[in-house]
């Protein structure tokens, strides 16, 4: 059984940013991380930078929209807000 919950990791995140950099030239990416409980130290599993990154609405994610919204997901870390930024500032600036 599959307990569903949000979190906010902060060295989770810095990595996973930090291993955006090795693609940046994809706008938006997901990044799958674990942990390994030993070491403590993180892995990226994959980059899913095609889309399909936060399952908002997906068939995939419904057992897991009983515990946690569509919008407590979006409000977490602003999901639409942070995507129109990225791809904003990307298009811009490949326009110019």
């Amino acid at each position: 059984l599959y307990s569903h919950e949000l979190v906010d990791v902060p060295d989770v995140l810095d990595f996973a940013s930090r291993a955006w950099g090795a693609m940046p030239a994809i706008p938006l990416q997901g990044m799958d991380v674990i942990r390994e409980e030993k070491t403590g130290r993180l892995y990226v599993l994959e980059n899913n930078g095609g889309g399909n990154t936060w399952h908002f609405s997906s068939k995939i994610s419904e057992d897991g929209r009983k515990e946690i919204s569509r919008e407590r997901r979006i409000a977490q870390f602003g999901a639409w807000r942070l995507a129109a930024r990225a791809l904003a500032e990307r298009t811009l600036r490949e326009a110019g």
